[in-house]
C-alpha cells in the first residue's frame, strides 16, 4: 500500500519508456524489440512498478541478511521506494530502473565474497554482471571501480582474482563484437568512440 500510494502518479500519468543518449546496445535492442508490440503506456507503467516493488523488497532482504539494522524491519525497503520517488528515471521504465536490480545483487554478492568457497567463479560472475550493466546503461562502468575497491577490502591480494574480474567485464562486449562483425553491423570508429566514452 506504501508504495501505490508513492507511486500512484505513475498510474495516474502513465508514460511509455525512456530513451537517453546514454543508453548503450542491450538497451537499444530491448527497444526495439518491444516498439513493434506496441505495448500500452499503462503496460510499461505496471512492468517499472513491479521492477521497483521487487528491488525494494531485494533490497529490504540484503539489509536483514547483513544485519545492518538493530532488528528485521522493512524500513530499508520503504527508504528505497522513496527515494526513488525523486528520480524520473526510477519512475518509469528504462536503463537506470534495469540495471538497479543488477546493483543490488552485485552490492550483495560483494558483501557476502569473503564467506565464499569458490571465490574465483564468483568474482568472475560479479565481472560478468557488471559487464552486462554497463551494456545497458553506459555511465555504469564507474562501477567497476567498486568491484575493484571491495576485492581489496575484502579479499587478500591477489592479482588473478583482478584479472578475472576485468575477463568477466570484458566477456559481455567480445559476445558484442562478435555479434556485430558476423551480421556485418561492425563499425570500427563508432565501436572506438563507444569504448572512449566508456573509458571518459
Amino acid at each position: 500500500m506504501y508504495a501505490l500510494v508513492l507511486k500512484f502518479n505513475m498510474f495516474l500519468h502513465p508514460l511509455g519508456p525512456i530513451q537517453q543518449a546514454d543508453d548503450h546496445y542491450l538497451y537499444k535492442w530491448l527497444l526495439q524489440f518491444l516498439e513493434p508490440l506496441h505495448l500500452s503506456a499503462m503496460l510499461y507503467a505496471i512492468i517499472s512498478f513491479l521492477l521497483l516493488y521487487s528491488q525494494a523488497m531485494l533490497f529490504n532482504r540484503v539489509c536483514n541478511t547483513l544485519k545492518m539494522l538493530p532488528k528485521h524491519n522493512y524500513l530499508p525497503g520503504m527508504a528505497f521506494i522513496l527515494i526513488t520517488s525523486l528520480f524520473t528515471e526510477w519512475s518509469r521504465f528504462s536503463a537506470p530502473l534495469l540495471i538497479n536490480s543488477f546493483l543490488i545483487w552485485i552490492f550483495y554478492r560483494v558483501s557476502i565474497l569473503h564467506h565464499s568457497a569458490r571465490p574465483g567463479t564468483m568474482i568472475f560472475n560479479l565481472g560478468l554482471i557488471m559487464g552486462i550493466v554497463t551494456l545497458l546503461y553506459q555511465p555504469a562502468i564507474v562501477f567497476t571501480v567498486f568491484i575493484l575497491v571491495a576485492l581489496f577490502i575484502m579479499r587478500p591480494f591477489r592479482i588473478r582474482e583482478y584479472i578475472v574480474v576485468l575477463i568477466g567485464v570484458m566477456t559481455p562486449y567480445y559476445f558484442l563484437a562478435l555479434v556485430l562483425y558476423l551480421s556485418n553491423h561492425w563499425n570500427f570508429s563508432h565501436s572506438t568512440c563507444s569504448m572512449v566514452s566508456l573509458a571518459r
